[in-house]
């Protein structure tokens, strides 16, 4: 199956050429792959503002087709401070 892989971050990225996959076991390591190297591309600074970041896999070029999966992000700097009632761990 061909799986395009597609991006919101701000302004909207769309893969018109895709990858041939096996199955959706793939789709989802391929996924979780893309979605760590973007996302460690990101300058930091913009990523903590809490700007909904979104990747998804459909089964046409351009966000055509049947959605495959989707993986959602969002990082806010401040959530644990902003609730007095969170538990805070600290990881050493």
């Amino acid at each position: 199956m061909r799986c395009f892989f597609h991006v919101s971050y701000g302004k909207m990225v769309w893969d018109s050429e895709g990858i041939e996959l096996q199955n959706i076991a793939e789709a989802r390591s391929a996924a979780i792959e893309l979605s760590a190297a973007l996302l460690s591309d990101i300058d930091d600074r913009r990523l903590w503002r809490g700007t909904p970041w979104r990747l998804w896999v459909t089964e046409g070029p351009n966000g055509t087709g049947d959605t495959v999966l989707a993986l959602s992000f969002a990082a806010d700097h401040g959530a644990w401070d902003a609730d007095p009632h969170a538990q805070k761990t600290h990881v050493n």
